[in-house]
């Protein structure tokens, strides 16, 4: 594991996780062109919402990390991702969230594959953002209440936007399995003054090995 944030934290911990999305949807023929419309409705939808995260973000004194979430806005309204995903639709009669989730596993993919730490970091914006057009598409709430008191946060990664609207006064720390220290939910543990580590694999069956009373320091 390394560090991500620095502090320390002690405290019960909770496995963060959204719920998952329904995968291997399929469309009818004759409902191809209103499926594409259901996907560009909620891109639109998803960037106007990380639009108003950045705001929010910007307006509690942050203003660099403002700016992920309108880079995640511009993402969201990119016609690369949406097209890739509205062929999907068309060619293979995938519904929009099995298009959409595809179609950012394929640029990330791609952003993955470079020989650049910061690039490739950016392969996990691309899939928060297509998650995020996908819970539009499935009627799942983007933003749920995952942690009503205060816990130490584990998970085998967040997504930034997940880090940004779980509740401040609730996380008194974050672990993950996965993640770097240029990643952007790092990057708003370090801004939210949050202790953070990263790359602890194993975490999760360890904890959950010594049940759920376990204590993190």
């Amino acid at each position: 594991p390394g560090p991500a944030a620095p502090g320390v934290a002690r405290g019960a911990w909770v496995h963060v996780r959204r719920r998952e999305l329904p995968v291997g949807g399929r469309v009818a023929p004759d409902a191809v062109e209103a499926e594409e419309g259901r996907l560009r409705a909620a891109s639109n939808q998803a960037a106007e919402d990380l639009m108003a995260l950045s705001e929010r973000v910007d307006a509690a004194g942050h203003d660099d990390e403002a700016a992920i979430f309108m880079a995640h806005a511009a993402m969201a309204a990119d016609p690369a991702l949406v097209d890739t995903a509205a062929a999907r639709i068309r060619d293979e009669l995938e519904d929009g969230v099995a298009a959409i989730v595809a179609a950012g596993a394929q640029v990330a993919a791609m952003l993955a594959a470079l020989d650049d730490e910061i690039l490739s970091a950016r392969a996990a914006d691309v899939v928060d953002v297509a998650d995020r057009i996908a819970r539009l598409l499935a009627g799942l709430p983007v933003e749920e209440s995952l942690l009503p008191s205060p816990a130490v946060v584990v998970a085998d990664d967040l997504s930034p936007s997940l880090t940004a609207t779980l509740p401040r006064e609730n996380i008194l720390g974050i672990v993950l399995e996965a993640g770097s220290p240029t990643a952007h939910a790092a990057i708003l543990a370090r801004a939210y003054g949050i202790p953070a580590v990263v790359g602890a694999t194993g975490v999760l069956s360890a904890l959950e090995a010594a049940g759920p009373h376990a204590q993190l320091a």
